[in-house]
This record gives structure tokens, C-alpha cells and sequence, in this order.
């Protein structure tokens, strides 16, 4: 039985320089190969997998369809941990607090958009141990940016070239 890791993999050795996927970057879209996001992938679940995300997390993400939800989202499976996408018409605080803390998330992931939402209740997040915004401008201090994690990740993998596939095979 293939993981969706593995299937991304096969579509990648496939098709490597096809679009995968399309952005809005403030003018046009702009497009995104499969070869493109797979690296991104992998250095993010390198990062993650550096940073102590284990098998048994939770991970919360609360962000507006966009790239880099796609690869937060692939980081955390591919690590063999449990997503908890979040509506980001969620808005009243109890509906947040109640979903993070249920599903015992202990990493959450949002867009700067949504920031300020898991800001307001921070301290009501029984299990949480980071918050990871997707954009770098705005980051508090006791917030880490994803690009920052995709940097260590990236050097993760340089040091050891088999760290991705290793993680998802566990």
C-alpha cells in the first residue's frame, strides 16, 4: 500500500517540470512545478521532524488555500502526524480553542492572516508547544516562521540526503 508521500514521489518522477500549482503573487499567477513544491516538501518535513514533531502530534493549520498550505500539510503526514485542517471562517475564539485543545494539537500552523486568531487564545492551548506562521513579516517572538523552518530543514537534508525518505518510512 502507497502513503500519499510515496504517491506525491511518483507524480513527481513523472512530472517533474509540469505545473503543480498556481499562486497569486500580488500581479499574475505565478506557477509552481511538482520538482518546486516536492522540494519545499521535503525540506519542510525535515524542518518539523528537527524541530520534535513526532508520529503522535497533532497539528492544527489554519490558513487560506494557498502553496503553502499544501506543503505544511504534506511536512506534517509526511512525518506520519495528524492534520486538523481549521475553517478560516472559524472566528469565534471558543470554536478555536475547543477544536485545537479536543484534537490536543501541540503545533499550529497559520497564514499571517489567521495569526492574530491563535494569538488572542494562545494561553488557553492546553497542549500547544509552537505556532508556525506561514508569511515571515509580523512574526512574534515566540513564533517561528515556516520559511525559517524550510532554511534548517533544507540543511538537515544536506547533511543527510536520506533524512526525507528515512522519515516517511518510519
Amino acid at each position: 500500500m502507497q502513503i500519499l508521500p510515496h504517491v506525491l514521489q511518483n507524480s513527481v518522477e513523472k512530472f517533474p517540470d509540469n505545473v503543480m500549482m498556481w499562486e497569486h503573487d500580488h500581479n499574475q499567477y505565478q506557477p509552481s512545478t511538482y520538482k518546486e513544491i516536492y522540494y519545499l516538501i521535503k525540506c519542510f518535513t525535515a524542518g518539523l521532524y528537527k524541530l520534535g514533531l513526532t508520529k503522535s502530534d497533532k497539528v492544527s493549520i489554519l490558513a487560506e488555500g494557498k502553496n503553502k498550505w499544501v506543503i505544511a500539510e504534506f511536512g506534517v503526514i509526511s512525518n506520519g502526524s495528524v492534520s486538523v485542517p481549521l475553517s478560516i471562517k472559524l472566528n469565534e475564539p471558543q470554536e478555536l480553542i475547543f477544536r485545537i485543545n479536543h484534537s490536543e494539537s501541540s503545533f499550529v500552523i497559520t497564514s499571517a492572516n489567521q495569526a492574530h486568531k491563535i494569538r488572542k487564545i494562545r494561553p488557553q492551548l492546553t497542549f500547544l508547544k509552537h505556532v508556525i506562521v506561514m508569511d515571515s513579516e509580523g512574526i512574534q517572538e515566540d513564533e517561528i516562521s515556516m520559511d525559517k523552518i524550510i532554511g534548517e530543514g533544507e540543511l538537515e537534508l544536506k547533511a543527510n540526503p536520506d533524512l526525507y525518505d528515512e522519515i516517511i518510512s518510519e
